[in-house]
């Protein structure tokens, strides 16, 4: 975990074994704005660059 992390959530507390919910709502955004900005069906180095990879 990253220092900010630790400070602003309750991850901090969690000790090796405790189960958490991982969401990665990010990375769906991502791949939609892809597909919607995609002029073919070539996904490139600059498509991905655009796209904020």
């Amino acid at each position: 975990l990253i220092p900010f992390t630790v400070k602003e959530t309750t991850l901090g507390l969690l000790q090796s074994g405790h189960r958490v919910n991982l969401e990665f709502d990010m990375i769906g955004k991502y791949v939609l704005k892809i597909q919607e900005n995609r002029t073919s069906n070539a996904l490139t180095r600059e498509k991905l660059i655009e796209s904020g990879w």
